[in-house]
């Protein structure tokens, strides 16, 4: 159980979320371009994911790396990361993709959507950086973000970071895929250590 005393979904209850929220996004005119076979796709990329994270023996490191790696591929991002909670800051963590290179890299909790994200503990979408005043826009200039989504990753009932995936191009997430970042759930699922 978390703090709030809410035991972690099982595999059956993770997997049933997930056909509700893409039966969900599959009926919205706004994500009606998805055929079927798409979905179901995404479906089983995310609960293989998700045992592969459950019956895991790789190390934090590499968790980190495989979802990464994977909710850019799910999504259609340009590149991801996980950005963990280090004092007033996020650390880029794990990256992979167009912010690659900025492994390491540290930008202030206060003023951007991740920092945002880890406060109000829900999923954020800025589907346009250089107008939305709630991101880092020097921050998102330097690594070439045009739009992001945030979702919050959880240990022991905590925020302590964000599952980012993010794009060169403005609008670049459909209803489906934002859905898509925020079905991984990892926190729940790997952060059996705090970073």
């Amino acid at each position: 159980m978390d703090s709030a005393g809410v035991a972690p979904p099982d595999g059956a209850q993770r997997g049933a979320r997930l056909v509700e929220a893409h039966e969900r996004a599959v009926t919205d005119p706004a994500t009606q371009s998805n055929d079927a076979g798409h979905t179901l796709a995404h479906l089983m990329a995310i609960i293989t994911l998700q045992n592969e994270i459950a019956r895991s023996s790789i190390g934090f490191e590499n968790v980190m790396a495989l979802v990464v790696e994977r909710a850019m591929a799910l999504s259609g991002a340009t590149g991801a990361v996980i950005e963990l909670v280090g004092g007033d800051a996020m650390l880029y963590r794990a990256t992979c993709g167009s912010v690659a290179r900025f492994t390491g890299f540290r930008i202030p909790r206060a003023g951007s959507l991740a920092g945002r994200c880890v406060r109000e503990r829900t999923p954020l979408y800025a589907a346009d950086t250089a107008c939305d005043d709630r991101v880092d826009r020097a921050a998102c200039q330097r690594i070439g973000v045009a739009s992001m989504v945030c979702v919050p990753l959880f240990h022991a009932g905590d925020a302590v970071g964000v599952l980012k995936v993010v794009s060169s191009e403005c609008h670049a997430f459909s209803r489906a895929a934002q859905i898509t970042v925020g079905l991984l759930e990892i926190g729940r699922a790997s952060c059996r250590e705090r970073v």
